[in-house]
Protein backbone atom coordinates (compact mmCIF):
# COMPACT_ATOMS: atom_id res chain seq x y z
CA UNK A 1 0.00 0.00 0.00
CA UNK A 2 1.39 3.47 -0.35
CA UNK A 3 1.71 5.89 2.30
CA UNK A 4 -1.12 8.22 1.99
CA UNK A 5 -2.92 4.98 1.72
CA UNK A 6 -1.96 3.81 4.91
CA UNK A 7 -2.60 7.31 6.68
CA UNK A 8 -5.95 7.01 5.70
CA UNK A 9 -6.30 3.43 7.11
CA UNK A 10 -4.91 4.77 10.51
CA UNK A 11 -7.14 7.64 10.73
CA UNK A 12 -10.01 4.84 9.84
CA UNK A 13 -8.54 3.04 13.14
CA UNK A 14 -8.99 5.65 15.25
CA UNK A 15 -13.17 5.94 14.25
CA UNK A 16 -15.44 3.98 16.58
CA UNK A 17 -16.71 0.62 15.14
CA UNK A 18 -19.96 1.89 14.54
CA UNK A 19 -18.27 4.53 12.25
CA UNK A 20 -16.18 2.24 10.64
CA UNK A 21 -18.21 -0.19 9.22
CA UNK A 22 -20.18 2.94 8.19
CA UNK A 23 -17.28 3.78 6.45
CA UNK A 24 -16.14 0.74 5.01
CA UNK A 25 -19.95 0.12 3.59
CA UNK A 26 -19.77 3.45 1.44
CA UNK A 27 -15.96 2.47 -0.06
CA UNK A 28 -17.53 -0.79 -0.94
CA UNK A 29 -20.77 0.71 -2.44
CA UNK A 30 -18.78 2.88 -4.62
CA UNK A 31 -16.34 0.52 -6.01
CA UNK A 32 -17.64 -0.41 -9.79
CA UNK A 33 -18.76 -3.94 -10.27
CA UNK A 34 -17.63 -6.00 -12.85
CA UNK A 35 -21.01 -6.79 -15.00
CA UNK A 36 -19.26 -10.42 -15.51
CA UNK A 37 -18.55 -11.00 -12.04
CA UNK A 38 -22.25 -9.90 -10.94
CA UNK A 39 -23.80 -12.17 -13.49
CA UNK A 40 -21.28 -15.30 -12.66
CA UNK A 41 -22.05 -14.57 -8.69
CA UNK A 42 -25.88 -14.46 -9.77
CA UNK A 43 -26.06 -17.80 -11.45
CA UNK A 44 -23.49 -19.28 -8.62
CA UNK A 45 -26.33 -18.14 -6.04
CA UNK A 46 -29.20 -19.30 -8.14
CA UNK A 47 -27.41 -22.78 -8.70
CA UNK A 48 -27.18 -23.30 -4.39
CA UNK A 49 -30.85 -22.04 -3.81
CA UNK A 50 -31.50 -24.63 -6.20
CA UNK A 51 -29.45 -27.31 -4.91
CA UNK A 52 -30.81 -26.32 -1.12
CA UNK A 53 -34.50 -26.60 -2.58
CA UNK A 54 -34.03 -30.03 -3.68
CA UNK A 55 -32.02 -31.00 -0.39
CA UNK A 56 -28.36 -31.63 -1.85
CA UNK A 57 -27.10 -29.17 0.45
CA UNK A 58 -27.83 -27.69 3.95
CA UNK A 59 -28.57 -24.16 4.75
CA UNK A 60 -25.86 -22.80 7.81
CA UNK A 61 -27.31 -20.69 10.71
CA UNK A 62 -25.05 -17.40 10.67
CA UNK A 63 -23.54 -17.59 14.07
CA UNK A 64 -22.78 -20.82 13.70
CA UNK A 65 -21.27 -19.81 10.27
CA UNK A 66 -19.48 -16.88 12.20
CA UNK A 67 -17.96 -19.24 14.73
CA UNK A 68 -16.33 -21.69 12.60
CA UNK A 69 -14.91 -18.46 10.86
CA UNK A 70 -13.84 -17.53 14.17
CA UNK A 71 -12.19 -20.66 15.30
CA UNK A 72 -10.67 -21.24 11.62
CA UNK A 73 -8.87 -18.12 10.93
CA UNK A 74 -8.74 -17.05 15.22
CA UNK A 75 -10.87 -14.20 15.56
Amino acid sequence: MNAHVMELLEEAKKLPVHERIELADLIYADVPVDPKWEAAWATEAQRRIEAYRRGEIEAVDADEMHARIAAKYGL
